[in-house]
């Protein structure tokens, strides 16, 4: 676009499309979609919540097979929203970043002592609470985190579990920080590759979790339970996706300066709505492939690994619904629902502020209470449909009554 340039100044193009090196803040368009990053955040938030409803629903239904039948048109849907909060999450950060409203040390901090936080509470509630108080039964204490362990593998079908999403949400903010960062301190003029390089680090990190996954699924490795608020949660291709929208950033950048603009020119430009609106469209079209792109891989992956079973033979079929769990659970198949999150960023703009910026900082904190509540109250209704032995209430209460009179005198 740039090369067909009706004049020197670089205003318009033949095409009559504004060049980007010419787009200011002064010739900027109006329009600015609806959906604020406050927006996204709130949604991100709200399918968590959906997530842990998702979680308790599935958990009474095992309990009391009769309420399937009633719950699972439920399920499919929230099995669907669930997943979804990773990236508007994740758009939400980014938007913070190019708005300048939160810098990358605050949207480090932010995630890295939320993911901190729940590793450190898991820690607490795991070591301390529960290998703590089973080890009072055990003859030798020292088999209690072993003996555990086996016991966690057999009750998750994966063989582990992945559930701090901020692991993700770090790795995304590092990444784009060494890649779109420019340091003014150590790693400065040609030291800036370095810099550069260390983008790697996020990326192996995710290569890892997914090798940890695929063998501990298979079970060729066994992950202690301290290891799983350290595993990544995201599909892979959501992954994929922020790293695309990384080096778009990066590469307008390098379109925009290489007419003579300064990086300062192009941080004024990220504020403009034209670049919001662009950036918007390219999220959404980017996603609606990767989410496709997903769903044929997934497909292809079970066609290949297939070829030869016999549905009629019973050791054929485990081993093909061995494949169906094996791929999501590792990050593979289970990102086709960024095709449905597609539609919803074309709406998104992160140049609109929120009204109400100070209430940000309570959505977390909103989230969190409402997950304590679903959980509570899905464990208060799992004992109301289990099926016990009926006891006379009042006659224990009598005699729970008598034993406290007893210790008072």
């Amino acid at each position: 676009m740039d090369r067909k340039s009706s004049d020197q100044t670089g205003k318009t193009n033949r095409s009559g499309w504004r060049n980007l090196h010419a787009c200011t803040l002064e010739n900027d368009i109006r329009y600015r979609g609806p959906l604020t990053y406050g927006g996204f955040q709130i949604l991100g938030w709200c399918c968590i919540v959906l997530a842990s409803v998702y979680f308790m629903t599935s958990m009474a239904t095992k309990i009391n097979p009769d309420l399937e039948p009633r719950f699972s048109s439920i399920l499919t849907v929230l099995i669907y929203i669930a997943p979804m909060s990773l990236p508007f999450l994740l758009l939400a950060n980014f938007a913070k970043i190019l708005n300048h409203d939160e810098g990358y040390k605050g949207q480090l901090l932010m995630n890295f002592s939320a993911m901190a936080g729940i590793f450190l509470a898991f820690l607490l509630l795991y070591q301390h609470f529960f290998v703590g108080a089973m080890s009072t039964f055990a003859d030798n204490p020292a088999d209690t985190d072993a003996a555990m362990t086996i016991i966690i593998e057999a009750a998750t079908p994966r063989r582990f579990t992945a559930f701090n999403i901020f692991v993700d949400l770090f790795l995304c903010t590092i990444f784009m920080l060494f890649l779109n960062h420019r340091p003014t301190k150590i790693f400065t003029g040609k030291k800036i590759i370095i810099f550069r390089l260390f983008a790697i680090l996020p990326v192996a990190y995710e290569v890892v979790c997914m090798i940890v996954k695929e063998r501990a699924f298979r079970g060729l490795l066994t992950v202690p339970p301290l290891c799983y608020p350290l595993l990544t949660v995201k599909p892979v291709m959501t992954f994929v996706e922020f790293i695309l929208l990384a080096f778009f950033i990066k590469f307008r950048e390098h379109r925009f300066c290489r007419h003579g603009k300064t990086y300062e020119d192009y941080q004024e430009f990220l504020k403009t709505n034209r670049n919001s609106l662009h950036f918007s469209v390219f999220t959404a079209i980017t996603m609606l492939l990767l989410g496709l792109l997903d769903l044929f891989i997934y497909i292809y992956l079970l066609d290949i690994n297939s070829v030869g079973l016999d549905p009629n033979e019973w050791e054929d079929v485990a081993k093909y619904t061995k494949l169906l769990y094996l791929y999501p659970s590792i990050g593979l198949g289970n990102g086709t629902f960024m095709a449905f999150v597609a539609p919803v960023v074309l709406l998104f703009s992160y140049t609109r502020h929120p009204k109400f910026r100070k209430f940000r900082m309570f959505i977390p904190v909103i989230g969190v209470v409402l997950i304590i509540l679903v959980v509570l109250q899905g464990a208060y209704q799992m004992i109301r449909i289990g099926n016990y032995e009926k006891v006379d209430i009042l006659g224990i209460s009598r005699k729970i009554a008598d034993v406290l009179h007893m210790l008072q005198q």
